[in-house]
């Protein structure tokens, strides 16, 4: 009979202390979020904001080598940041001119800044050897002459069109 009276006491005591409430539910719950925050959540933002913080970096310093201004690498970062390899806008004319088509689309303030980027970034001219069969082999935006009856004028495209 004496172990029984232990048990009943150790029975009511665990009910006692077992008894929940409301703010034990919810330190128990903010404990968990804030755990899972600080152990997963907190060092992946970390992480990304750091590896954005570099690319942007490396972007700087390749537009840097390639001659661009400060203002011109702003400019093709907005395109470029939305790319996995921010740096291929520097080496691909079909990158690059996808960018530039946003970035007039976006402001035709941004013209003389595409024309400028264009020649340091050398994607002004084709080569040589490749003719010129229709419209859609220069660029929009692209500068250049058109020679009439002698003269030359300044002219530059604005619209990719095939008439035939």
């Amino acid at each position: 009979m004496k172990y029984q009276g232990g048990f009943e006491t150790f029975k009511e005591a665990s009910r006692y202390m077992f008894q929940t409430n409301l703010t034990d539910i919810l330190v128990v719950l903010f404990g968990f979020v804030a755990s899972v925050v600080i152990l997963v959540v907190l060092p992946y933002a970390i992480s990304r904001y750091l590896a954005s913080r570099s690319a942007r970096k490396e972007f700087e310093v390749v537009g840097e080598q390639m001659g661009l201004s400060e203002e011109e690498i702003a400019l093709l970062y907005k395109c470029a940041s939305e790319l996995e390899d921010p740096n291929k806008i520097f080496y691909s004319k079909y990158i690059f001119e996808k960018c530039a088509g946003k970035l007039v689309k976006e402001s035709s303030d941004n013209i003389p800044i595409i024309v400028s980027v264009r020649k340091k970034l050398k994607f002004e001219h084709l080569p040589w050897f490749l003719p010129l069969a229709t419209t859609r082999d220069i660029e929009v935006y692209q500068t250049g002459f058109v020679s009439y009856k002698g003269k030359s004028y300044g002219a530059a495209v604005w619209e990719k069109q095939k008439k035939i």
